[in-house]
């Protein structure tokens, strides 16, 4: 490429040579000459012609100019003992022994200047870097900012000395490394981004049991026996189903594991066992059941009573139409919503939002007309948003959602041990289907079931406008009053079918 000679650099301190190689040159106040070797001017040659490239290299290097001269404004040459004084205090919350700085040599304390001048660059660069990722959102690796690691405390290190010596592992440096090893061999965007925020989000709430939040040293903690019981204590009520809270360890058991096979400095990876028993894992994975009529009738009254918000009433609607997983249905597009097609229906597959299950089918079920118009009105004019439901969209609300919903069910048979959920509807739905005589292949194509079978379903009509067939097929089930073979004592029967439930009055939510 020929270098024009009047290009125009209109950057301040970007410098072009006559042979068109862009470089960074400033005058160094004498204030922060200390930090740059008693040198005047600071200079950095960006081998490259490219302007462009040029310009990226100059806000890299306006950042780093800026960080320093922060540093230099809070501390000159006359107060080096004061930062040694607070590396001090930083070496301790590291976790270095006194051994440890006894032996480094005298000259290096002594020429502490001249390594923190080299050193401290790319401390401040890098820290400048990891808040860029921070605040470019939940699609950079970077999970969050290093809580007690700023830019100043690390250049800190460096001006007393301490720059060759890593700080112990925090919890917070984990799960980086793991976000960062693990992240990019998800199959696709939105798995990627799911992957991220549930391990972070489990990561922060175990983060608001330790000591230093997620700052708090790992081997630390695991020596001491009073902070590892509150902090097995506090797991336990925060996820007090076993299920639920062996589910969400295997990430914290997964990243120190990740981080030992890179690291020489070994986590204990026993940290987390034995926060859940077998009798807890036996007891919290109790078999959902269907709904009886009964059941599923004071249910739905409940929710009309005492439940305002329309985006759950339809949430529980689609869910009882359709048979589809709690998740499909928070997870639906509008795009996925066909409420004016013949018949309306809607398709449920991987979006932007959620990506199918492994187990899940992609498919277009039917609808009732009465749901397809109520879509219509809750979504009204606001037709450029893309989830259907704003608020439930959001999966680390799921559990919310399931409590809300869970708060209106009655169980009318105490003595089965089977869960009654939200998700019961799905079991509810599966019943009716095969109340009305739905072949197997269909039924399974129509929950979602992934099979030879209901495969081959899919195959034939896709995600398509459903068949006449399919729609009459489901909307027998949806209108079916009785299904599956429920057990009842011969009092209980007669009682419930004499009688129809009234909703349980309950405080309005």
């Amino acid at each position: 490429m020929v270098h024009n000679p009047n290009m125009q650099v209109d950057y301040p301190n970007l410098k072009i040579s006559k042979n068109g190689w862009f470089s960074y040159r400033r005058r160094i106040p004498q204030g922060m000459q200390w930090l740059y070797d008693d040198r005047t001017e600071y200079k950095v040659s960006f081998k490259t012609k490219s302007k462009n490239e040029a310009i990226k290299k100059w806000h890299e290097e306006e950042r780093r100019w800026e960080s320093t001269k922060a540093l230099a404004l809070n501390h000159d040459r006359s107060s080096l003992a004061e930062l040694e004084q607070l590396a001090e205090v930083m070496r301790q919350s590291w976790s270095m022994t006194d051994s440890d700085l006894e032996s480094m040599s005298d000259q290096q304390r002594g020429d502490v200047e001249v390594e923190a001048s080299s050193v401290l660059q790319d401390l401040l660069l890098d820290e400048g870097q990891r808040d860029e990722d921070y605040k470019a959102g939940p699609k950079q690796t970077s999970p969050s900012r290093p809580i007690g690691r700023d830019a100043r405390e690390l250049a800190l290190a460096g001006i007393a000395g301490l720059s060759h010596l890593k700080p112990a592992a925090a919890f917070i440096d984990v799960l980086d490394f793991y976000l960062k090893e693990v992240a990019p061999t998800k199959r696709d965007e939105v798995t990627r981004v799911k992957f991220m925020s549930a391990t972070k989000s489990i990561f922060d709430k175990v983060g608001g049991l330790l000591p230093l939040g997620l700052a708090t040293d790992v081997i630390t903690l695991a020596s001491s026996d009073s902070d590892r019981e509150r902090l097995r204590l506090g797991v336990r009520r925060l996820w007090a189903n076993g299920s639920t809270r062996r589910r969400n360890l295997v990430a914290m058991k997964a990243a120190i594991k990740k981080w030992n096979e890179f690291h020489q400095e070994q986590l204990p990876e026993n940290l987390f066992n034995g926060y859940v028993s077998k009798d807890e894992i036996t007891e919290d994975s109790k078999e959902r059941r269907s709904f009886t009529p009964e059941e599923y009738d004071l249910f739905f009254a409940n929710v009309a009573s005492n439940i305002s918000d329309e985006e759950v009433s339809l949430f529980l609607g689609l869910m009882a139409e359709t048979g589809a997983r709690n998740n499909e249905v928070t997870s639906l597009e509008l795009k996925d919503v066909k409420p004016n097609a013949e018949p309306p229906h809607v398709i449920f597959r991987g979006n932007k939002i959620r990506g199918l299950s492994k187990h899940g089918l992609e498919r277009a079920v039917p609808i009732s007309k009465e749901t397809a118009a109520r879509l219509v009105r809750f979504v009204g004019s606001d037709s450029s948003r893309s989830p259907l439901f704003p608020k439930y969209s959001d999966q680390s609300k799921g559990s919310k959602l399931s409590d809300l919903c869970s708060s209106q069910i009655v169980n009318l048979r105490t003595d089965d041990e089977r869960l009654l959920s939200p998700y019961s509807l799905r079991h509810t739905f599966t019943d009716k289907l095969r109340k009305v005589g739905a072949r197997e292949d269909i039924a399974q194509y129509i929950i979602g079931h992934k099979t030879d079978g209901s495969s081959r379903v899919h195959d034939r009509y896709g995600t398509a406008v459903p068949p006449k067939e399919l729609a009459k097929t489901v909307a027998k089930a949806r209108e079916t009053k009785e299904w599956g073979h429920l057990i009842f004592s011969c009092c209980l029967t007669i009682i419930m079918r004499l009688s129809r439930p009234t909703p349980v009055q309950r405080t309005q939510l």
